[in-house]
């Protein structure tokens, strides 16, 4: 998706799915929707001042590993977890989906860091909820894995 101002400059970079922007209060905005590679389908869109990702959002307990299914080509699953430490580690152990990204976003929808492949560490603020969007590497990909979060470079057992 792509958002465009009244005077059609687009206001940031393409995105892949939820965006955080900032714009002007009273100014007129446009949204374009294309998919990421041929094709057709459905989806949903809304607007609003908080970040809320689409779907469920399964929650982590930090050194605890939960699974992840990403059942259809195309999909996306989103994690939630309170940061215990300003550093924390997210680690991925690859199941049936092996090529894999992981972004990470604070509670406003902004992305902290880049999309990366697994593991990957970040620098969050202590207290404060973010967001992880797990998504394949292709559009034609799915399948499981786990992922945790916690404070080392070493995954729990």
């Amino acid at each position: 998706m792509q958002v465009y101002d009244s005077s059609g400059t687009a206001v940031e970079s393409e995105a892949y799915s939820s965006v955080s922007r900032s714009l002007t209060e009273g100014d007129t905005y446009y949204i374009r929707v294309r998919p990421y590679s041929s094709g057709s389908g459905t989806y949903r869109i809304g607007v609003n001042t908080t970040f809320y990702p689409p779907g469920t959002i399964i929650p982590l307990t930090e050194n605890q590993w939960a699974d992840g299914d990403i059942p259809t080509s195309g999909g996306q699953q989103w994690f939630s977890f309170t940061a215990t430490a300003s550093a924390q580690w997210i680690h991925v152990e690859r199941g049936t989906l092996t090529n894999l990204y992981v972004q990470v976003y604070d509670s406003s929808g902004t992305a902290v860091g880049s999309e990366t492949s697994p593991s990957v560490s970040r620098s969050l603020t202590e207290g404060d909820t973010y967001y992880i969007r797990v998504r394949p590497y292709s559009s034609s990909y799915s399948g499981t894995y786990r992922i945790v979060v916690n404070t080392s470079t070493t995954a729990p057992q």
